[in-house]
């Protein structure tokens, strides 16, 4: 199904999370953990998620199959690295936008779609980009593991498949 794609003005936004090296059939399972972990350490040191989880995209490697990633949750400052959990920062200025609406299994298809757009405008795509969840137009602020076995918010209870929503920012 085709989807929208627009360049919108993004803002930096602080994030922490943990970086991982897997192959698409690890992203769930390192989801779980990482975000589990993530919001365990935020607790500990009194702070809040600033929304909901993420999913930073450094890099695939399309040889090996490998997908430097980096599950996380937006914070705000101050916050500072400990360990194997990193800050980062979101890149600024325009970037290519998308929102899947679906299941979690077929949100390559809109990566491809916002791939082709990039290639077609003649747009350079270079920096990490990553997705979001939102519900019904806005980012989610709840606090849980989305990518439980490669199901993004597949939870009924938790946001209803009628209203969730993927997010792709794409600098």
């Amino acid at each position: 199904m085709p989807v929208a794609i627009e360049i919108k003005k993004v803002v930096p936004r602080l994030y922490v999370g943990i970086r991982r090296t897997v192959k698409r059939d690890g992203l769930g399972p390192a989801c779980a953990e990482v975000l589990s972990r993530v919001a365990g350490w935020l607790a500990s040191k009194g702070k809040q998620p600033a929304g909901g989880p993420i999913m930073v995209y450094h890099s695939v490697n399309q040889a090996t199959g490998d997908f430097h990633v980096q599950p996380a949750y937006f914070v705000g400052p101050p916050i500072m690295s400990e360990g194997e959990i990193t800050t980062g920062e979101t890149a600024g200025g325009d970037a290519l936008f998308a929102v899947h609406a679906g299941p979690y299994a077929s949100l390559g298809q809109t990566w491809a779609q916002l791939f082709n757009h990039a290639a077609s405008i003649r747009r350079t795509v270079t920096r990490s980009s990553w997705e979001g969840i939102s519900t019904s137009g806005k980012m989610s602020n709840k606090t849980f593991a989305p990518f439980k076995e490669l199901n993004f918010l597949s939870d009924a209870e938790t946001i209803p498949n009628t209203s969730r929503r993927i997010t792709i920012t794409k600098p």
